[in-house]
């Protein structure tokens, strides 16, 4: 009996934290929007692993333990071949947090920002042996305003706190 439940609370945080990454993304059909290009990305190749971006977004931070659920904008994952063709439309005017990097999991970058209306922004990704890099500026090359980066530490991720970047002490820097 000891057994079974310990079994059934492991399998329900597992299948909490998939249908948490699972939800998928619907761009805003309304309102004040802003537009990403994934147009500089390096994706590594993996046998057998597609090569995608996949994409986490968030509406706000959150104080004290992660609840992912509140803030959860929607996951996706976009192809290769459709990253410099098909945007990313986000909602703008208000605090966004996205989380990206190759499909196979390996590393994913950070960012806060405050899209402005009508902006275009362009993201770049590169993959390196043992890790990755990128930015956001606007289409133009320009700097983003107040955008703020955060790669969890090698501690976070070991001990399962990836989600510490999205803490409001390290958002609100």
């Amino acid at each position: 009996m000891d057994r079974t439940i310990k079994y059934l609370a492991v399998l329900s945080i597992f299948i909490s934290m998939i249908g948490c990454t699972t939800k998928p993304y619907v761009p805003p059909q309304s309102g004040l929007t802003a537009s990403i290009f994934f147009d500089q990305v390096n994706l590594p190749t993996i046998p057998f692993v597609p090569k995608a971006v996949s994409i986490k977004l968030y509406d706000g931070c959150f104080e004290g333990n992660p609840n992912t659920h509140s803030s959860f904008l929607g996951w996706i994952s976009i192809k290769e071949e459709e990253l410099s063709t098909n945007p990313l439309i986000v909602p703008a005017a208000e605090r966004l947090l996205i989380s990206y990097g190759a499909h196979s999991g390996s590393c994913d970058l950070n960012f806060g920002f405050i899209p402005e209306q009508g902006a275009e922004y362009s993201a770049s990704f590169n993959s390196s042996f043992g890790g990755c890099t990128g930015k956001i500026t606007r289409k133009n090359g320009e700097p983003v305003p107040g955008i703020t980066f955060h790669k969890p530490t090698s501690f976070e991720a070991a001990v399962g706190a990836a989600d510490a970047w999205r803490h409001c002490d390290n958002i609100n820097r």
